[in-house]
This record gives C-alpha cells, sequence and structure tokens, in this order.
C-alpha cells in the first residue's frame, strides 16, 4: 500500500506552490551591459545600488553582463556585492548591438518579468507599479530618429506595409510605432525568448541589408530599428511606456508621454550629463520635479561609490 498523506499536509503544500509561483510572477530581474571602459563598470555600480534601494531588488535579481576584455577586478567588484555576474558574448558589430544578446542569459531565471537598462540610468523610485505584462515595453524615441521617411522604406524592404504612427517624446514629429530609445526594455519572461529571437533576426537582416540606414548615417540605431521592425513586422506586442521609465536629462525638450500619477523612476542622464567627479551635471535647466529627482540620484551616488571605481573612471 502507498503511503497517505495527510489531507492538511496536501493542502499546505498545494498553498506554498500557488506562494511560490506567485512570488516567481511579481519578481523582476535587471540586466545591463559593463562594456571595457571603465565608466560603464562606475554607471553600473550607481545603478544596480539604486535599484536595490528604490526596487526592493536583491542583488542576484541584478544581471551585470560583462563583456570580453573587461578588467578581473570588476567581476570580482560585483560579484562579491552578490550581484550575477555573467559572460557576454559580442553581437553583430560587438559595439551598438550587445543588448540583443543579453536576453539568452536570462531566460532560465525564474521571474515575472525582464528589466534591459543602460549604464548610463539610475534609479530614483520604485519601476514596478509601471511594469506590464501585456507586452515589451520602451518608451518611443527622444527625437525623430532615423527620420520617418527612412523607417517607412525599411520597413517596405522588409515586406512590411503601412504601420502605425505616434508622434516622438518632444515635439510633433512622427515615427513609426515602435521606435523606442533603446535605454529601457521591460517584457514579461514568458515573451522573451519569442522577442529576443525575432529582435535578432531583424538585426541580422538590417546588417545584410544595410543601404539605406547606411545612407541615412544611422548605423548606430541598428538595436532600436530591428525591435520596432520586431513589433511591426513580426507581430511581438508592444506597449508604450511612460517616460517614467526613461527620463532624458541631456537636452532641452517636453516629456509629453510622462505620467503624473507616479514618480521619476528611472533618470536617463546620458555621458554628457555626468561630470569628470562621477555625479551628475545636466547641461539643461530643469524643472523643481527634475531637479529633485537629480539630487536624490547624486546623494546616491555620493553615499554609495566605490573608491576603485571612481578612480578608474576618473583616470580613463
Amino acid at each position: 500500500m502507498g503511503v497517505v498523506f495527510p489531507l492538511g499536509k496536501i493542502r499546505d503544500r498545494i498553498n506554498n506552490l500557488r506562494l511560490y509561483a506567485n512570488n516567481m510572477n511579481d519578481r523582476v530581474i535587471y540586466s545591463f551591459i559593463v562594456d571595457r571602459h571603465p565608466k560603464f563598470a562606475y554607471q553600473a555600480w550607481q545603478l544596480a545600488a539604486s535599484i536595490v534601494r528604490h526596487c526592493k531588488a536583491r542583488p542576484r535579481d541584478i544581471n551585470i553582463q560583462i563583456t570580453p576584455g573587461v578588467a578581473d577586478h570588476v567581476w570580482s567588484i560585483f560579484s562579491d556585492q552578490g550581484y550575477s555576474v555573467r559572460a557576454l558574448t559580442p553581437f553583430g558589430d560587438g559595439t551598438f548591438c550587445n543588448k540583443l544578446a543579453q536576453i539568452p542569459n536570462l531566460t532560465d531565471t525564474e521571474c515575472g518579468r525582464i528589466v534591459l537598462l543602460d549604464t548610463d540610468m539610475v534609479a530614483v523610485s520604485d519601476c514596478r507599479p509601471l511594469l506590464t505584462h501585456d507586452g515589451v515595453m520602451a518608451k518611443v524615441v527622444d527625437n525623430a530618429n532615423p527620420k520617418l521617411n527612412v523607417l517607412q522604406d525599411m520597413i517596405v524592404a522588409a515586406g512590411g506595409a503601412d504601420v502605425s504612427l505616434m508622434e516622438v517624446e518632444v515635439n510633433t514629429q512622427l515615427t513609426v510605432r515602435g521606435n523606442a530609445n533603446g535605454g529601457f526594455y521591460a517584457m514579461p519572461r514568458h515573451l522573451a525568448a519569442r522577442f529576443n529571437g525575432e529582435w535578432q533576426r531583424w538585426a541580422k537582416w538590417i546588417f545584410d541589408n544595410d543601404g539605406i540606414l547606411r545612407a541615412a548615417g544611422r548605423m548606430k540605431n541598428v538595436d532600436q530599428i530591428s525591435a520596432a521592425l520586431a513589433f511591426n513586422l513580426s507581430g511581438i506586442p508592444y506597449a508604450a511606456a511612460p517616460s517614467n521609465l526613461n527620463y532624458f536629462l541631456h537636452m532641452d525638450g517636453g516629456h509629453k508621454y510622462y505620467d503624473p500619477g507616479h514618480d521619476i523612476c528611472f533618470l536617463h542622464y546620458h555621458d554628457v550629463s555626468m561630470n569628470a567627479a562621477g555625479v551628475i551635471e545636466t547641461k539643461i535647466a530643469l524643472s523643481p520635479l527634475e531637479q529633485d529627482a537629480v539630487d536624490a540620484a547624486n546623494r546616491h551616488i555620493r553615499e554609495g561609490n566605490h573608491a576603485r571605481l571612481l578612480r578608474d573612471y576618473m583616470n580613463a
């Protein structure tokens, strides 16, 4: 006769499994790339610590993906902090497209959502209330780059036709829906592998059919355009992210997609807005809302600086 388990224990086991599944569905993991220049390690240190502080992440939820040639001490610094450190094989041209190589390193991790970030960002509030399970989130481009006609010509060359349009962030110029600033992508885990497959497929197609983009001088945008092709031609569901999740600071301009019901979550300061001392110093006038966010970010940066990474950055 087989072992008979008490009904109460069976119910407890089922409830524990349900609790575990719910916890995994709520878990958000984050990923960004540290390349060889010391600025990436310094920025990544600040970004990772800010996510732990504001997004209630555990260090192991943060994936530091390191490209070949990065100094050994950088690996040790992040792994000693408890972050998930991974080797990343460069993709495509090995410069602007490396973010396409991140997702295959993440899909075996139990989680609900995956967030990809540029290192020149810092969290100043919790991003999780703004994330969705309904599609791949990304914020529309700041300006119309590449120009709409370039994107339309590429879509036609790729076998597409008319696609939906939307206004860019800072003015009324139009771009194709899904042409997004590549600093932030967030996706439910169940979409990650499919999105990555189509993202990489279209990036390879662009490299093989680069005439239109090269003539426009926009080869640096391969990653964002291949994502736009995946949204528009491969049926990957796209969800427009509010500015709160990718808030630029490097130029003047409005943030028409800012959701006033939430705080700024991620400041995207860009390299030009970080000074030689390693703190954010913008070249533009800031609103009180923006100034408060920058002040909070700089307090975090000063309090949590890593002496070795700061020295490497300052001496680069």
